[in-house]
């Protein structure tokens, strides 16, 4: 079986938008559409696409999700703004999750815990979270008194005094006390929920702007790419991205693909994995939403993947001694893995461990640069561990090609 997996990487070669960043620049252009002073930083291609009348009706599917109050958005947005080369949507989730998990651990110890004596006000993300959510509630709860009306900004609201563990709070007592001055008690769970909603529908924005914009835009095929796909016709795709670019290759021809992360699509779904390290040492069920490994089932995301792992393991799977009869072994190369454009990095460990580590099986990892080579392998290294990276790149299993990504094929 040959095996084509490819990252975030492959879409970059063929200077494709879809970087976090490039996704936020989007985003901050759509705020600005109004005026001729678009970011500097759009990609070109998408600015032509945004500027195109008939991607109108686009641009309001995406608008419609009340992107510019997202809490995720506001807090992905400052960071960007104070640190230029933060670029890692899923390592920020995991800082915020991690902290919530604190809150919660201190709840437990407590019950009930005075705001201000938490680390909910202790950072910015908290307050905007417990604020949002009590503006939200306010907005849409008529608690029937003459004298209630929304508030129009999210700032007008005041900070909880309370937060507690399994309490339930209703929106209508939330909104009298807002109403009438009093103590405002919010539930965690509550708080935890409106956080995850909010996740999901800034996961959808990411997921319009992949489908109805970059998906759109043309690439250039690159020659060794076009090779591996047209030498490998049983060619198993792994796709750790979103888009649909390596269907461009060869536009008639049926890929066994697993979109592992979920395929961005224009529907009303939210169809994208975006979450944490399923790895992490982490059990308490009510951050499970945030796993990677519980959104691609709770998601439907492709798992043929796992139907590959047990074919492979199934056929022949025991190495053989060298013909020279040393102590090295010599592996059967019946199964190939070409890795392109994945940086190898440990949120996806568990994955790449399985497949590189495959008996039978041959990987071989292409890099843009010299310097590109030594970080894959030092992820690499950290993925396996010494003793099986020094084994299976001694013995050739593990190879990595310097990969011609400026040779172009000519457009046909």
């Amino acid at each position: 079986m040959n095996i084509l997996l490819i990252g975030n990487g492959f879409d970059l070669a063929h200077h494709l938008p879809t970087t976090y960043n490039d996704f936020l620049t989007f985003l901050d252009a759509l705020r600005t559409l109004s005026s001729s002073d678009l970011p500097s930083k759009l990609n070109k291609k998408i600015k032509e696409l945004i500027q195109n009348n008939q991607n109108k009706e686009n641009i309001e599917k995406i608008k419609k999700l009340n992107y510019k109050d997202n809490l995720w958005y506001l807090h992905f947005y400052a960071v960007k703004n104070i640190n230029n080369n933060w670029c890692d949507f899923e390592k920020e989730i995991e800082y915020i999750t991690s902290g919530l998990e604190d809150i919660k651990k201190s709840l437990e110890k407590t019950r009930t815990l005075k705001g201000n004596s938490t680390q909910l006000l202790e950072n910015n993300f908290f307050i905007s979270a417990a604020q949002q959510f009590i503006f939200d509630k306010y907005q849409k709860t008529d608690i029937g008194f003459d004298n209630y009306k929304p508030q129009k900004r999210v700032t007008d609201i005041p900070y909880p005094n309370y937060l507690t563990l399994d309490l339930n709070c209703s929106y209508e007592h939330i909104a009298y006390n807002v109403m009438n001055s009093r103590d405002i008690t919010i539930a965690f769970e509550d708080l935890l929920k409106f956080i995850i909603e909010q996740l999901n529908e800034f996961t959808k924005c990411f997921e319009l702007y992949l489908s109805l914009f970059v998906n759109k835009l043309h690439i250039q095929k690159i020659k060794f790419i076009n090779d591996i796909i047209l030498q490998n016709k049983n060619l198993h795709i792994l796709s750790f991205n979103y888009t649909n670019t390596l269907s461009k290759y060869t536009p008639n021809y049926d890929f066994k693909i697993c979109f592992i992360h979920g395929e961005a699509k224009n529907d009303e779904n939210d169809n994208l994995v975006l979450g944490t390290d399923e790895t992490a040492e982490r059990s308490d069920p009510l951050f499970t939403r945030f796993k990677k490994y519980f959104q691609r089932t709770a998601k439907g995301c492709n798992s043929d993947y796992y139907s590959w792992i047990k074919t492979i393991n199934n056929y022949n799977s025991s190495p053989i001694r060298s013909a020279s009869g040393t102590n090295s072994f010599e592996y059967n190369s019946n199964n190939n893995l070409f890795i392109i454009g994945h940086s190898l990095t440990l949120s996806d460990r568990k994955i790449l461990y399985e497949l590189i580590t495959l008996n039978n099986m041959h990987t071989k990892i292409y890099y843009h640069t010299s310097n590109s080579r030594i970080e894959l392998m030092q992820n690499l290294a950290a993925i396996l561990g010494q003793d099986k990276f020094a084994e299976l790149t001694s013995n050739k299993v593990i190879e990595f090609e310097e990969g011609k990504f400026d040779k172009l094929l000519e457009d046909e």
